[in-house]
C-alpha cells in the first residue's frame, strides 16, 4: 500500500512540476511578444523622422509621359515637357535611373523644363514635394 501513494505523489509532484514551467513559459512568451512591437513602433517612428527630412536631387526637369525621350522631333525638351503638361502629364525630374514626379508650384518648375537642376524637398515614395527648385550648370 506503501507503493501506491508514493507512485500518486509521484505523478501530483510531476504534474505540480509541469504546469509550473508551463506557466513560466507562457509569462516569458508574452514578455517577449510585448517587447518586439514596441522596438518595431521604434524603428517605424525613426524611418518615417528620416523620410520627412528635405533630400537634394539633381537632374533633368521633364515630364511623367515623355520622361528622358521626348519623340516630338519639331520641339526641344522644354517645349516637349510643357506641351506634355498641358495635356495631363506631371513634372518631372530624371535623376539618374530614377525618375521622380515633382510635387510644387508648376510656374515654378515650368520655367525650368528641360533644364539640369537641383531640387531640395521631401521624397514620399516616387514623389518629391519641391521646397527649393534652382537651375545647376
Amino acid at each position: 500500500m506503501k507503493n501506491k501513494g508514493f507512485w500518486l505523489e509521484l505523478i501530483g509532484l510531476s504534474a505540480a512540476v509541469a504546469c509550473g514551467l508551463a506557466i513560466a513559459l507562457a509569462v516569458v512568451s508574452a514578455t517577449t511578444a510585448l517587447a518586439l512591437p514596441a522596438r518595431e513602433m521604434q524603428s517605424a517612428v525613426a524611418a518615417d523622422d528620416a523620410a520627412s527630412r528635405p533630400k537634394t536631387f539633381t537632374g533633368v526637369v521633364t515630364d511623367t509621359s515623355c520622361r528622358a525621350r521626348h519623340p516630338a522631333s519639331d520641339k526641344n525638351a522644354a517645349e516637349c515637357t510643357r506641351e506634355c503638361v498641358k495635356k495631363g502629364a506631371r513634372y518631372a525630374l530624371v535623376a539618374g535611373d530614377n525618375v521622380y514626379t515633382l510635387d510644387g508650384d508648376a510656374d515654378e518648375v515650368g520655367r525650368l523644363s528641360g533644364q539640369r537642376v537641383q531640387v531640395e524637398g521631401i521624397l514620399e515614395g516616387r514623389v518629391v514635394t519641391v521646397n527649393s527648385i534652382a537651375a545647376t550648370q
